[in-house]
């Protein structure tokens, strides 16, 4: 197992995190999508256009892992968060799995908005996963010829866990103290494994396969966060603190970016 320091050396080493603070940023992220929900995976319906887009990405914040020796970008991620001027606005988990949420274990109803939010549409494009028997997930890892050689997957072969954290970094970034994804429980259970703690809060359903609802808030995952993971946190938070600048958070889209959002997702 390697150190804190080898982890955070390597991740540095092959790739680089990016938040998608530009028009075209955003559109990869999309791009990537396309490639992994419509082409891959068949989990939606092919658009047309070559991204995959929905009524959620007008309130969201777009994360990319950019992969340095091919100058591609390997993954993505989102943050989604209803705005305080739209008490109509859901996240995904609310409306698509609401019913699946056990409100004995935690209420969206009640929460105060602009404190939460959810991580999902994390999805590795193909060539950048490592095993077949992980083939038909999003963030699963088939093995490769592309230019993400073995050496690089050897020392660095967790990207579903490097975007799950560039998610948590993007929430901190913004003030997000509170978070919630639907994901497949044993991807839930080598989070938790990994130290990143999320909460069950409710029975696993069908959607996109069999997903169960989490939860996590700040508190849990940094107390739960081992050394190495830690350390690789710190890097991926950093590097996106270096591009975050107050007019890009979630809660204060500048008229340049309202301009952008509307272009892509249509004027709300």
């Amino acid at each position: 197992m390697m150190s804190a320091d080898e982890l955070g050396k390597h991740f540095r080493q092959y790739f680089r995190p990016v938040l998608a603070a530009t028009h075209s940023l955003v559109v990869e992220a999309h791009r990537i999508r396309y490639d992994v929900y419509c082409k891959e995976m068949k989990f939606e319906d092919d658009p047309g256009n070559f991204m995959e887009i929905d009524e959620f990405d007008y309130y969201a914040q777009h994360g990319l892992i950019s992969h340095k020796g091919s100058q591609s970008f390997c993954g993505c991620v989102r943050l989604v968060v209803p705005p305080l001027s739209n008490r109509f606005a859901k996240l995904p988990i609310e409306k698509h799995c609401s019913n699946a949420i056990d409100k004995n274990a935690i209420d969206i109803s009640k929460m105060e908005r602009g404190t939460f939010g959810e991580i999902s549409r994390l999805a590795v494009r193909s060539q950048f996963r490592r095993r077949n028997t992980d083939a038909k997930t999003p963030s699963g890892a088939p093995p490769t010829k592309s230019s993400f050689q073995e050496n690089e997957r050897r020392h660095f072969p967790q990207l579903a866990v490097a975007l799950y954290l560039t998610g948590a970094a993007i929430a901190m970034l913004n003030n997000i103290r509170h978070v919630f994804a639907m994901m497949e429980p044993r991807l839930a259970k080598h989070m938790n494994y990994q130290g990143i703690m999320f909460q069950q809060i409710g029975p696993a359903v069908d959607y996109h396969g069999i997903r169960a609802p989490y939860y996590i808030n700040d508190k849990a995952l940094f107390e739960g966060l081992p050394p190495v993971l830690h350390t690789l946190y710190t890097v991926i938070y950093e590097e996106l603190r270096e591009q975050f600048s107050p007019e890009l958070s979630v809660h204060n889209l500048s008229h340049q970016e309202e301009i952008t959002h509307n272009h892509l997702y249509g004027s709300k």
